[in-house]
């Protein structure tokens, strides 16, 4: 499987650079159902889409250099052309399952971090389990938007509606997580917590020698390296006292969700600029 995923990425990488080739209007009118095919490979091989992707490049390449751009060569609707290529790529339910347990256990480890800051770790089940679903809808959700509107551009009001809507279903996650408690508690030792720690900080040590984290990856790898670091400094017998110092706000305990706000703000900032800046450094993605 992982020498698939590794052939898989590096159909994506090459595509990536084979693109640059096609002119203004091709590019765009393949790029629109690059989107639609890739949105829409939840049910099927992404191995399989992305050579077919590769296929539907070079065939344009080779029509461009004969004098055809792309709409000539493939049709006017390139929405057809995708679904007629869809229907013929097989349904692979195991690369669906995969997908689902990476989200649900990308959800878990963003949870178990911040908990491992407390001398005493409870993780409440129900509750993951409740907002992983919620994730997962809400993730096929965005994906089917974003494939069904791949070849039309959205109004100014459809793009404030969908940020508003992505902002409310954020927020009420955030809020389901903080807030919403059932009888599935789970209480880790501090020895397995200890354990959990230094196992997490050797293995984020060793990382950047076998795989360098770049955009959205990297943001993950330093938010979980500092949550490892933090949680270390819980545990360890001469800094415990003064990291689990409690600090008594009194009339001003709304400064602190004040402080998670502008916390959960700047999380979207720095996620926002690393995607941007990876985007700037390849201007055709």
């Amino acid at each position: 499987m992982k020498q698939r995923k590794q052939e898989t990425q590096r159909l994506i990488d090459e595509n990536d650079q084979l693109r640059k080739q096609l002119n203004v209007e091709s590019r765009h009118y393949y790029e629109d159902l690059i989107v639609y095919m890739r949105a829409h490979t939840l049910f099927r091989d992404d191995h399989i889409v992305e050579e077919n992707l590769m296929a539907i490049l070079q065939d344009l390449i080779d029509a461009q250099q004969n004098g055809m751009d792309a709409e000539t060569y493939f049709g006017k609707d390139p929405a057809q052309t995708g679904t007629e290529m869809l229907k013929a790529i097989p349904i692979n339910i195991v690369d669906f399952v995969w997908f689902n347990l990476k989200l649900m256990m990308m959800l878990i480890l963003l949870t178990l971090l911040p908990s491992l800051t407390t001398s005493e770790v409870k993780l409440d089940g129900g509750n993951l389990l409740f907002v992983s679903i919620i994730i997962l809808i809400a993730t096929w959700s965005l994906l089917w938007i974003v494939g069904s509107n791949a070849f039309t551009t959205p109004s100014r009001t459809q793009k404030v509606g969908f940020f508003i809507g992505g902002g409310a279903i954020f927020a009420g996650t955030v809020g389901l997580l903080f807030f919403f408690k059932t009888s599935w508690q789970l209480t880790i030792s501090p020895q397995i917590s200890c354990i959990l720690i230094v196992s997490g900080l050797i293995v984020g040590a060793l990382l950047p020698f076998f795989s360098r984290p770049t955009g959205i990856k990297l943001f993950l790898y330093i938010y979980s390296m500092g949550y490892l670091l933090l949680s270390l400094l819980v545990h360890l017998p001469f800094t415990r006292k003064i990291m689990t110092a409690k600090i008594h706000l009194g009339a001003w305990q709304w400064l602190l969700w004040v402080g998670l706000a502008i916390f959960a703000i700047l999380i979207g900032i720095v996620s926002w600029w690393f995607i941007r800046r990876e985007r700037r450094h390849d201007p055709d993605r």
